[in-house]
């Protein structure tokens, strides 16, 4: 019961990792890439850590625990930055389909290390999701062997990032719990980001007043998601956990088509279908 459980909440996290990307698109527009994820992550740390200090105590760890959030931490923020060099340099084509495959370097490693055992239809299921992002997330008429040359390894070294900072996850939340755990993830991104903003050359864009409740919105649909991850991965399986929630790009691709009016392409049609013939697959737990 426990991993159907974790299989539904991996949905809920789903749904909000795709809004929060929908909403980041229109903010990146005023901002910039890098300022939106320094904004978000600081805005996203203020009501986690507020909850914490109002309602609970603040969560002590072990040095062990304390060695893995702080390597977690360091995981998200390259990859992040792999992220956002990536679509600086105009790469966008293959940074974004590749680092959002970070679920499979999660899963791969969840069936390795944690030895968990899955079906021949879920692991069927899996592959057919990342063919799904891969395909949803790639601009093909951009996609130029020129550029996959250039991108591939920015890429690869955010999808492992994301990936890794996720399966070091599970041994935090483990130890401390998904509350715990999400507000030393939120309170370390957002110092780490403060800190590297205020050393980096490129300024900061100040966001126009119409633009701070839309970068509060992502930083809240953020919160949400990232807390349904830890729960998913606290009651289920992070092989099957993660592929789910790491399956959010037609989530935004269908929003922007709902709400922007953005052409979906065939490449993005089969993409989606594919994802969720994925998604069911691997939710016959």
């Amino acid at each position: 019961m426990a991993l159907v459980e974790g299989a539904l909440v991996a949905f809920v996290s789903m749904l909000f990792y795709g809004i929060c990307d929908f909403l980041a698109k229109k903010a990146v527009d005023d901002v910039g890439n890098f300022s939106a994820v320094v904004y978000v992550k600081i805005l996203a740390a203020v009501p986690v850590v507020a909850y914490v200090l109002a309602f609970t105590t603040v969560p002590v760890v072990s040095i062990d625990t304390g060695i893995l959030i702080l390597a977690a931490t360091v995981f998200s923020v390259v990859a992040w930055f792999s992220f956002y060099k990536g679509l600086s340099k105009g790469l966008a084509s293959i940074v974004v389909p590749i680092a959002g495959s970070w679920g499979m370097v999660t899963a791969l490693l969840g069936l390795l290390v944690l030895h968990e055992h899955l079906t021949l239809i879920q692991l069927v299921s899996i592959a057919t999701i990342f063919a799904g992002i891969l395909l949803t997330s790639v601009e093909m008429k951009t996609l130029k062997k020129k550029v996959f040359s250039a991108g591939v390894g920015i890429a690869l070294l955010s999808m492992i990032g994301f990936g890794v900072a996720s399966f070091l996850s599970y041994y935090v939340i483990a130890d401390i719990g998904a509350l715990s755990a999400l507000f030393w993830a939120f309170f370390l991104s957002a110092i780490f980001f403060s800190v590297i903003a205020f050393f980096k050359k490129a300024k900061l864009r100040m966001p126009r007043p119409s633009t701070w409740p839309l970068l509060a919105s992502v930083a809240v649909a953020e919160v949400i998601g990232v807390f349904a991850f830890f729960v998913g991965i606290d009651m289920g399986m992070l092989s099957i956990v993660a592929p789910i929630v790491a399956a959010y790009t037609p989530v935004t691709v269908v929003l922007a088509y709902i709400f922007l009016h953005e052409r979906i392409h065939l490449n993005q049609k089969i993409g989606i279908v594919l994802t969720v013939i994925g998604l069911i697959g691997v939710s016959l737990i």
